[in-house]
């Protein structure tokens, strides 16, 4: 049993312009993949936070309330760290600065890591404060540093305790090569009695109960030691809260792994952390709705506590229940606040079937529109990518709403190559439709069609090139969505085969002007005479499934008057069921909306207004399917081009949920495993099938479900 909050991380980083550069946004990306093999998944979760300014710092931990911040960026020998001021050059922050700062979240932050050169100095002032932190004792390479940093992520996502970690960033340094393994030191808060190693019995491996260094580790000698001290540690964090706003703030410790020696105690608190976190709801959320339904679900957990509470060992039953109790009167205090939810009429469907989601309901893309920013805002030079995944996974959504999301400094000229047609008139259409949408963003009238028409590439260089002298500090990014169009028309003689050719040579006219390419494949799967002049330069992004979270904010919060919830159990089993193919989603939350209208205002049948495991299953059913067949004809027919034999490993897995070995597989299909290999890794990369443990099985549930029942038809 796991506590709900994560550990979070917040990393910040600063490169100043006057500074030499550093490769901080590789050193995240390598600290996120280490995080991903978490053996407890989703027990981490980092935000990046780059060209951190002073005064950024502050407002950055009140966001995030971090257990760890890892700083990235430059330091001086005096000791000083390098920030960023307003004009993007370096400021000087002294030790006894940062110390005073560290020490107003002491009792949050339990490890800071300073990986810039010569941050010891610094890191002895915080550790003044702080449990753990780790410095730099010189300079430090570039190369050394992110070294130092993967290892000691790598070591905390496998469990191992702050202290092993860090001696695993060491070890990291030296194994790839780098003299600097020396370099890191880290230091401990005083009040840390240190117990030698040797004498600890290791019960339970967690990242934030170091395994020396502690008081409490030597009750890791005793059997259920840490099981205890962290039910008293629980306990003492939950009695203090006596007031709504109290209770919303509370930050538990990670509840142990099973065996348990009190197990109905450890689920007396998992409803009590249920508790803090419909607390949050109640009173920071916008919408009434929801306001109300998480005040529903914080009255039912708490209610689940005192009904049980004879089932709590005599020591610490009396304490839960007084803390029970507490908080039912807490929030009884903000129930008239809140109010009840009276729905009198069909409910609007907020849920989009098919069409780009726009504003505030595109959520769940964070991961890839911080790439976007780093490539578009934070580089030397604009640069050209192609967005790429799995059919109707939000590819143009992404292309839709980046303008908004990254940032005013970034104009994007969006084309729907499929609106071309079959460009009967040639390149010259392709060309039109690109200054028509170059235009809407730039508002600069597009040149004559008939221009375009008679001689298209030169006419639109040239419109191109006025475009640019009016960008000042702004960029332009030509989004083409659907680009395997080009070499259709390629292949029907309608547009050139040096097309995209043509399209790089528009990109070395200026570095303000990039491409955004998004569609099923990257430029390597398609035809290499064609789109070869981008290889070198383009930066493939790849749109996976949507995370649970956001599953979840998309069904129960599509927006702030949506009077309906689900339970638990509802939701998980819809992210079972669509693994978070954003498509499905919004298509099993339209049919609930509807399976909801229908029984309550056609059928006159009143209903709770929460959608349980039932609803979830009744609109599974035909018409589910037949309203989804644009995505499961489109994945289908998507395996019947490229790699041979697709659509016979996809029908040779689909009867089996857990999918089958490669052994089992290959004779199934009466062909050998090396032979397999083509289309296995198309499918993989297509996000169609996974191997998991050894066996294939197919990625979306319900798409097995759809190939079994109607691939036929």
């Amino acid at each position: 049993m796991l506590c709900e909050i994560p550990v979070r991380i917040l990393f910040l980083a600063a490169d100043p312009s006057d500074a030499s550069r550093l490769r901080s946004q590789q050193e995240v990306r390598d600290i996120e993949d280490r995080l991903r093999i978490a053996k407890e998944l989703g027990k981490y979760k980092l935000e990046n936070h780059g060209s951190v300014r002073v005064e950024d710092i502050t407002q950055a931990i009140h966001n995030v309330k971090p257990h760890i911040i890892h700083f990235s960026g430059h330091g001086i020998d005096t000791g000083e760290l390098c920030f960023e001021n307003e004009s993007g050059n370096t400021q000087l922050v002294k030790p006894d600065a940062l110390a005073a700062l560290f020490k107003l979240f002491a009792s949050q932050v339990y490890c800071i890591v300073l990986n810039a050169c010569h941050s010891e100095i610094q890191a002895k002032a915080i550790a003044e404060h702080i449990p753990f932190v780790i410095g730099m004792n010189d300079e430090i390479g570039d190369k050394a540093a992110i070294a130092f940093a993967v290892g000691f992520y790598e070591a905390l996502a496998a469990n191992h305790s702050i202290e092993e970690a860090y001696n695993f960033g060491c070890v990291r340094i030296q194994l790839q090569g780098f003299p600097e393994h020396l370099k890191p030191v880290i230091y401990k808060k005083q009040s840390l009695i240190s117990v030698p190693t040797s004498e600890l019995k290791k019960t339970i491996a967690n990242p934030f109960v170091p395994q020396a260094g502690r008081v409490e580790d030597a009750r890791q000698s005793l059997l259920y030691g840490e099981e205890m001290f962290t039910l008293a540690l629980t306990l003492a964090v939950l009695y203090r809260a006596r007031e709504p706003a109290t209770i919303a703030a509370l930050q538990l410790p990670f509840f142990p792994k099973e065996p348990l020696l009190r197990p109905t105690t450890w689920q007396a608190l998992t409803s009590l952390s249920r508790v803090i976190e419909d607390t949050q709801v109640v009173l920071r959320s916008a919408s009434r709705a929801a306001r109300s339904f998480a005040l529903n679900r914080a009255q039912g957990e708490i209610k689940k506590v005192l009904d049980n509470a004879k089932t709590l060992p005599q020591a610490e039953q009396g304490l839960i229940v007084e803390i029970a109790e507490t908080w039912k009167e807490a929030l009884l205090s903000v129930a008239g606040e809140v109010g009840e939810i009276s729905i009198t009429k069909p409910i609007r469907n907020p849920h989009i079937i098919g069409d780009p989601v726009l504003g505030e309901r595109f959520v769940g893309r964070e991961d890839v529109m911080r790439q976007l920013e780093e490539l578009w805002l934070m580089g030397q030079q604009l640069q050209s990518v192609v967005i790429y995944g799995h059919r109707r996974m939000g590819k143009t959504s992404i292309l839709k709403n980046a303008a908004n999301l990254v940032g005013s400094g970034v104009k994007v000229a969006y084309v729907n190559l499929l609106e071309v047609g079959d460009a009967p008139s040639g390149v010259g259409e392709v060309l039109i439709a690109m200054s028509d949408a170059v235009s809407q963003v730039m508002n600069l009238q597009p040149p004559p069609d008939g221009e375009l028409l008679n001689l298209p590439l030169l006419t639109f260089r040239r419109y191109l090139q006025k475009v640019i002298e009016t960008l000042d500090g702004t960029s332009l990014i030509i989004a083409l969505d659907e680009f395997e169009k080009i070499e259709d028309l390629i292949a029907a003689g309608k547009i050139p085969v040096d097309f995209m050719e043509f399209l790089r040579g528009l990109v070395q006219m200026n570095s303000k002007v990039a491409f955004a390419f998004a569609g099923l494949h990257t430029l390597e799967e398609m035809t290499a005479d064609y789109f070869q002049p981008f290889f070198a330069s383009v930066i493939p992004i790849h749109v996976s499934f949507l995370k649970r979270a956001a599953t979840r904010q998309i069904l129960a919060n599509p927006d702030e008057e949506f009077p309906l919830d689900y339970t638990l159990e509802a939701l998980d089993k819809i992210y079972d069921l669509t693994n978070g193919q954003p498509f499905l989603v919004q298509l099993v939350g339209f049919q609930l909306v509807r399976r909801y209208n229908d029984q309550v205002f056609e059928q006159q049948r009143p209903r709770d207004p929460v959608f349980g495991l039932t609803d979830v299953e009744a609109v599974i059913n035909e018409d589910f399917f037949k309203r989804g067949r644009y995505y499961f004809d489109g994945v289908w027919g998507q395996a019947a081009r490229g790699a041979a034999r697709q659509q016979a490993i996809i029908r040779a897995i689909a009867p089996h949920k857990e999918g089958l070995s490669l052994e089992i597989l290959s004779h199934a299909i009466g062909i050998d495993g090396a032979s397999l290999q083509p289309a296995l890794q198309t499918l993989k990369r297509h996000d169609v099938i996974e191997e998991v443990e050894g066996r294939y099985r197919i990625t979306v549930e319900l798409f097995r479900r759809w190939v079994v029942q109607f691939s036929e038809q």
